[in-house]
Order: structure tokens, then sequence, then C-alpha cells
């Protein structure tokens, strides 16, 4: 399965179909086809009539409402009102790589759509099953969309980004029959909480029956699925993707810099402040601000196609971050090593579905633990680092949220220009309150 890098198409662009067919196309393999505002997810048309009647519309009835539109976008409802089709969002790219190579034969099989910041796997489940749920609180970055779940078709351009198949249906299949149980697409923990989804006497029969639906993949989508690594491959087989040695004569080689690749934007930022801190913890910070310049340029050379700020202020922004890494304290280090393999606590479903509130989240439970529960320091700075705010700004309008509105963090003491506040959490990574506190 090729993966495809972010398209660069203007935001205009639909593809070499114009929205009329796209909607076709959808109809015919099933769904219910909704058209979507220029440009955007939301819907251009109310539906709520048609959830209510759980009656799809008739194609005549959506391409009307296309017609004269041409920059309308095209999305789908799921569920019951799409016979029963539902869509896997992966929004973690890493978890998505995860199950496709755990998952090869199904990888290549289930319609799967590249969107802006991962991916939608798209089959019809032999369990009787069309609800939606959000996956956080399982231990996983996504949901399962079903019933009422709005998606955009491919084809259509949300924010610049193209929606575009990686595994396309189809047409004599259309949208495959598997079991979500034994898919792998959704946390066991989330299985076992569904009560149709658990093991009757009937079940076995019924697999037996859909046995097509797990084994007889088409030849056509049966392709390796290549890695990120894989994909740069080219790049880094030529002399100029050869990293240069820094200015102290310790080689920092391409593996320090793959290990920060990105796939789509809104990336970048923590990504850098990461490899800033492995490059000044590897050969100083002095030695790093000489060579800092160089290493972005390599590393801009391999993933700067994911990136929508330009070379030269991603170069600056790298540079300043090299200068502000101070990994003189233990537990700054052990922070930047492993707060994005946090498991991520059950409060952060309860923060709007983004990466750096995701990250925020992952952030402070790994303070929380390498504090050993009690108080612990963040600076403005470091959360803004590490979770990719744009600015400190942003990370203190964040704080009364937290603090007051979801109330899951104290702070302790407010700190000042040259300390950083103190702060411990008040709940447990399972969401109970803590009965007693560590000073």
């Amino acid at each position: 399965m090729d993966i495809k890098p972010r398209s660069t198409a203007p935001a205009t662009a639909k593809a070499d179909r114009t929205n009329i067919e796209q909607a076709q196309g959808a109809y015919d393999l099933g769904f219910c086809v909704i058209p979507l505002r220029e440009r955007e997810k939301k819907p251009a048309v109310k539906y709520k009539h048609i959830l209510e009647s759980k009656k799809r519309p008739t194609i005549e009835t959506t391409v009307a409402q296309l017609e004269g539109r041409p920059e309308r976008n095209v999305g789908v409802l799921l569920g019951e009102l799409s016979g029963g089709i539902l869509a896997v969002d992966f929004d973690d790219i890493g978890q998505y790589r995860k199950w496709s190579q755990e998952n090869p034969e199904l990888a290549n099989w289930l319609p799967t759509v590249r969107t802006k910041d991962g991916f939608h796997v798209y089959f019809q489940p032999i369990e009787c099953f069309t609800g939606s749920h959000d996956l956080r609180c399982y231990g996983t970055v996504g949901e399962i969309k079903g019933n009422g779940a709005l998606t955009v078709y491919p084809g259509s351009t949300v924010d610049g980004h193209e929606y575009s198949w990686v595994v396309p249906p189809s047409k004599e299949e259309g949208i495959p029959r598997t079991s979500l149980v034994q898919s792998g697409l959704v946390p066991n923990g989330f299985i076992s909480s569904i009560a149709t989804l658990q093991p009757q006497e009937s079940s076995d029969d019924a697999l037996d029956t859909d046995s097509t639906a797990l084994s007889g993949f088409g030849t056509e989508h049966n392709r390796a699925l290549p890695s990120i690594a894989e994909q740069n491959q080219a790049a880094r087989s030529t002399t100029d993707s050869i990293p240069p040695t820094t200015a102290n004569g310790i080689k920092f080689d391409l593996e320090n810099i793959k290990d920060f690749s990105i796939v789509s934007s809104g990336q970048r930022n923590r990504t850098l402040w990461a490899l800033a801190c492995r490059l000044v913890n590897k050969i100083g910070k002095a030695q790093a601000s000489q060579s800092a310049l160089d290493i972005h340029d390599h590393w801009w050379r391999l993933y700067g196609d994911h990136c929508t700020t330009d070379f030269e202020t991603s170069a600056e922004e790298f540079l300043s971050m090299v200068t502000r890494v101070d990994l003189s304290s233990s537990f700054l280090l052990k922070l930047t090593e492993q707060y994005m393999q946090e498991p991520l606590p059950s409060f952060a479903q309860m923060l709007p579905k983004t990466d750096r509130h995701l990250a925020v989240c992952r952030l402070l439970a790994c303070a929380d633990r390498l504090a050993d529960h009690g108080v612990f320091f963040l600076s403005m700075q470091t959360i803004s680092d590490l979770c990719g705010f744009k600015s400190k700004r942003a990370v203190s309008a964040l704080l009364p949220t937290l603090t007051k509105g979801i109330c899951v963090l104290e702070i302790v003491e407010k700190g000042n220009t040259r300390r950083a506040n103190r702060y411990r959490l008040v709940v447990n990574a399972d969401g109970s309150i803590r009965d007693q506190m560590k000073n």
C-alpha cells in the first residue's frame, strides 16, 4: 500500500472527479451521502430529519444539493444509514502503523483513507454493532465512527489537505465485511465493554458463515505496507542526506535524525524540540548550537514536505530550541525522554481532542509519576516546547481549564520570572480522587 504524502494541490482542487461524481461513487458503495461546506467538515444542509427517519436520501436529492456548487465537499453519514458501514479513525500515525504491520492482510484489504492527521479504515462488522465511541479512555488515540458520525469522503479538501484513498474499495466487492472483534481495530477493553460484541452461542456459526471476511483477500490489494523509513529511503541514500560531523568531531548520525520523523502537519514543533534535547544531551550545549542549523537542514530534507512552516522560520526556531534546552535537571531529562510513551490518563477525555491537549495530559501524568505522585515543577516554556504550543500564552490559557474547569491540577505555589510553578495532580490516572497528597 502506497502511503501518499500530504497533498500540495490547491484547496479548491477536486482531484480528477467532480463532487457529483464523488457523491455518486459513495452512494454506489452504500454510503449515506451528505454535502459539506466548501473546504470544511461541517454539513452544508440540515440532516437531523435524515437521522430521525433512518432513510438515506436518494442520489437525485444529493445531486440537486451539489449542482451549481462545485466547491462543496462530500461527506458520508455512517452506521445504520450506510447499511452498517463503520470507520475506525486512527488519529495517531504510530498506532495505525502498528495495527497495519500486525494485520497486513486486513490493512491491504479494508478501504483506507488518508486524512489530515491520520487514517480512516472502513468496513462492515459481522457483529451487531453500528455505534460510535471515543476510544481514548481505552488507551488509544482515535474513535470508532458509526451512527450519527459524519466523515469526509475522499476527493474533498479540508484546510488544504485532500482526503484520498490509500486502499481504494473494490467496485465489485464494495465495503468488505469483517469481524470487529478479531480485526484488532479497537482495543480489547472496548470490546469487553460492549454487550453485543461478547461471545454468543451462535457466534461460531456466524464466523464460519463469514470466513471469507477474514481470509479471502483480493490479490490487487495484497501489497506490503511500506514504513515511513522506507518511503524516505531514496532521500537517505543520496550523498546530500549523510548528516554532517558536528563541530567537535562527534558524528550525529542518521539514526538519531530518523528517530524524529513526522508524517503530517502539526507535529514539527514538538518533534524538533525532542530532537534538540537529544542533540544537546549527546554533544553538549555549545557544540549543539554550532551544529544545529546543519542538523535541521538534514532533518528538513527528510521530513520538510510535511511542514506548513517555511524552512527559514523552522531553522531559526530549532536553533532557539537548542539554546533553551536545559538538561541539567534529571527530572527534565527523564520527562523529555519518557512523556510521549506515558499511557494517556482518563482525564484526557475531558479535554478537546487535539494533539497538543493530549500531549499535555501525557506530560502531566509523566511528571506526576516521576515526582512519585507528589509536587513537581513545570515552566510554561517547558510545557509549550514539549507539547507543541506556539507560545507560552497558549499554555497559560489552558491552565484554568485544568485547575478550575475539570479540576485535575492544583497550583501548589506560583512561580515568577526565575522559578516555575509548582503543581500536583489531584486525581489518579484512572480519574479517581486522591485521598492523601504528598508535599
